[in-house]
């Protein structure tokens, strides 16, 4: 069919007009759909069919197709909603205003930056000279002194930090000696691997439901292109990262890891626990400053120049909110941010700019699943713009009774009330899920306890077991433990267990757990994804060693 526009080219657009007063059909071809503000692609649009049938932009003219300083076209902006550079921002402006309004009503921003100040400048070359050259000669109380003076010429972030441990050189602090086993047990200390493992001291917020919150908060620099430039493929800036990593070492107690130099099996487990992009698994020449607390950590040019990430038991958004401000910190002074005034801070995906925030928490939610009501709340978190996802399965379902909840946008209000907004939503998630609990146990106790007995069974005398298999029974097993019917495994021991599945782990864990030596994988067990389910079989006999159902009363 041809387009009812220019009656020249080809139609690839169909739409129908079915109001009472007119009806008519309209077909546009892929330019004419463009000039009118309507992308043949994926997304979502606001438009009149009116609009439709308006005149073209004036003198014909097509919006600007293409940013002269990244070269990101405006087919990408639309598709991928991505942008290349903070010049972008004013080039397609009219774009990202379309995006942003769909999702949100303006102001998409509510805050200003901090005024910059000659602080901004970030460290001074010629001391930065000096500390190299005192390192290399080991005259480290010489680097000691220049190092303070970089901290005060850095300005009140860095300056803040403090002295690093008692002894300790600028050398040290980088951490380049850092091994990929104390890489993950700062990052996750997430599984015991014997059944007498600690397990973290205080009971968090909301642990019962919420199991962990991850936030990241992701900031770039004025007048450098971003990460991959828009997803075109091209390397990130290597004189930014170096530049970075320079700066790095003038900040005591922030330890440098090269990611690329850790063991293979490490980068990948980090990703699949959520506490590295998923692309660093295929590219992980991006370094990790770890800040001093040792609860957040900083990435250099992944998907935006800087990112602070934590991880921390329970629902703490609140408390998240605040350890990535205090890890960024020591950073502002490196350079300005960019910034737009409509936009807030501005990053690669759309859907980053505004306060660049990112809040995620993986709940378990056994009794609403149970019950048949899950759907009922998730469709619940759906309405308040929150993403939800299964963290084992497809879009139609999750293993384990596990759901990844999260925010969707950075834009439309401030940090403290994203933060806010998300605590709120997932405590009564909590509540509702605690009120099923209650209700399944009045009804169905010895349904509950008959999953959790069987569970027991099979980590005790199975050889062989998929994720499939393990997410579901130790979910039962979990669902008994919070309501006080299992002894001797901890219900967050159990919650550690549960979201850790994974192949990537598995690979990992195989290079360091003990309880399942090569020689206990003999023959064909090892070759292929049998080798996954030996070792999971092997290491969750072990995690759950020790526990019981307590005693069925029978009324």
């Amino acid at each position: 069919m041809i387009c009812s526009i220019c009656g020249d080219r080809e139609a690839v657009v169909f739409m129908r007009h079915s109001a009472t007063a007119t009806r008519g059909e309209l077909a546009l071809c892929e330019e004419c759909a463009a000039l009118r503000g309507l992308s043949v692609g994926k997304g979502r649009l606001e438009l009149r069919f009116e609009d439709l049938l308006a005149e073209a932009p004036p003198n014909g003219a097509p919006p600007v197709a293409r940013c002269p300083h990244c070269g990101s076209d405006l087919d990408l902006v639309r598709r991928e909603a991505r942008i290349g550079c903070p010049a972008c921002a004013e080039v397609f402006r009219p774009e990202i205003e379309r995006y942003m309004r769909t999702r949100s009503r303006p102001p998409y921003y509510r805050e200003a930056p901090l005024a910059a100040s000659p602080a901004m400048e970030g460290p001074r070359p010629e001391l930065l000279s000096l500390l190299n050259r005192a390192l290399a000669e080991e005259d480290y109380e010489a680097a000691a002194l220049i190092r303070d003076g970089l901290a005060l010429g850095a300005g009140p972030g860095a300056a803040g930090q403090g002295p690093g441990p008692a002894g300790s050189s600028p050398a040290a602090a980088r951490g380049r000696g850092v091994q990929g086993e104390g890489l993950l047990a700062i990052l996750a200390p997430t599984i015991p691997l014997k059944a007498q493992a600690v397990i973290p001291s205080g009971e968090a917020s909301e642990a019962d439901v919420v199991l962990e919150t991850r936030a990241r908060r992701s900031r770039n620099f004025s007048g450098e292109l971003f990460p991959g430039r828009a997803g075109l493929g091209c390397a990130p800036s290597l004189g930014l990262a170096a530049r970075l990593e320079e700066f790095s070492a003038s900040l005591p107690g922030y330890a440098l890891v090269d990611a690329a130099g850790l063991a293979r099996e490490v980068v990948p487990a980090l990703a699949e626990l959520g506490l590295l992009p998923r692309r660093a698994s295929l590219d992980s020449r991006a370094p990790i400053i770890l800040a001093p607390a040792g609860d957040s950590y900083l990435l250099f040019c992944q998907d935006s120049h800087l990112e602070a990430r934590t991880r921390q038991r329970g629902l703490a958004a609140a408390a998240s909110l605040a350890l990535l401000r205090a890890a960024m910190e020591a950073f502002s002074s490196f350079g300005a941010y960019a910034f737009d005034e409509d936009f807030g801070f501005l990053a690669p995906r759309l859907q980053d700019c505004g306060t660049g925030l990112c809040l995620e928490s993986l709940v378990h939610l056994p009794a609403l699943a149970q019950e048949g009501l899950v759907e009922k709340a998730l469709r619940g978190l759906l309405s308040r713009g929150f993403q939800v996802k299964g963290f084992y399965g497809s879009e139609e379902g999750s293993l384990g009774d596990l759901w990844l909840v999260g925010t969707e946008w950075a834009f439309g209000a401030s940090e403290e009330d994203i933060a806010s907004e998300f605590e709120a939503a997932l405590a009564a998630l909590a509540r509702g899920e605690r009120k099923a609990r209650a209700g399944l146990m009045r009804k169905r106790r010895e349904e509950v306890l008959d999953r959790a007995g069987r569970a027991l069974g099979l980590f005790s005398n199975c050889r062989f077991l998929g994720a499939s298999e393990a997410a579901e029974n130790l979910s039962a097993l979990r669902l008994a433990a919070l309501e006080g019917e299992l002894t001797g495994i901890d219900p967050a021991r159990l919650g550690m267990l549960v979201g850790c599945l994974g192949p990537a782990f598995l690979e990992y864990l195989s290079t360091l757990n003990p309880l399942a030596p090569a020689e206990a994988l003999p023959g064909e067990a090892v070759k292929g994804r049998r080798w996954d389910e030996r070792l999971r079989a092997a290491w969750l006999a072990a995690a759950t060693m020790g526990g019981a159902l307590k005693e069925v009363s029978h009324v």
